[in-house]
């Protein structure tokens, strides 16, 4: 297992180092990094449902993102992005993830300015990834996150985050729990690469 993501290795059309949770399906995969998260979205090409557009939307498209809890320690990274259409992708966020020591690491790191957020792109079937996007990020969301998984940790330790998370999901849909964040930031120019 993975302990932190090094972004540094996420190439385009290379397998992403990123497990996919539900291969053969859309979902979603969140990871540490040494600054924040690594969102890695899989997309499932062969079913029809996604236009070639994907990519250029995941790249281009105005970003409005932020961290949910509807209840204490019950966290979402939400990710709302604005085009045509509107595509909002939700993560949940535990100490349960792939790196767990990782995760306890990364509650103790200092506050920064700015940190970057790392998102990609993959094929759910094959893991190549489609495209690369960060999008800098206030330190204070990364504190939020912080403070969220240390209530977490308090009351929710082991699986139980993930049950309730759970039980969030079956009750609110993305756009729902986007509208929970108690802060969002906007995301317009981003650093991507094709």
């Amino acid at each position: 297992m993975l302990d932190f993501i090094d972004v540094a290795h996420v190439r385009l059309g290379q397998t992403c180092p990123v497990q996919n949770p539900l291969p053969g399906n859309d979902n979603v995969a969140i990871s540490f990094t040494p600054d924040l998260f690594h969102l890695t979205y899989f997309i499932d090409r062969k079913s029809g449902q996604h236009e070639q557009d994907w990519c250029e939307a995941f790249l281009s498209w105005p970003a409005v993102y932020g961290l949910a809890e509807p209840a204490p320690g019950v966290g979402f990274l939400l990710l709302d992005l604005k085009g045509p259409r509107q595509w909002v992708i939700e993560a949940g966020l535990t100490l349960e993830t792939p790196g767990k020591g990782a995760a306890e690491l990364w509650l103790r790191q200092p506050a920064r300015e700015m940190v970057p957020l790392a998102l990609a792109l993959a094929d759910t079937y094959t893991g190549e990834v489609l495209a690369l996007r960060v999008i800098q990020v206030p330190g204070s969301m990364a504190t939020e996150a912080r403070a969220l998984l240390g209530r977490q940790r308090r009351f929710l330790p082991g699986k139980l985050a993930r049950m309730a998370q759970q039980i969030i999901c079956d009750r609110f849909n993305s756009r729902e729990l986007h509208s929970l964040c108690a802060t969002t930031y906007v995301d317009i120019a981003c650093e991507s690469s094709k």
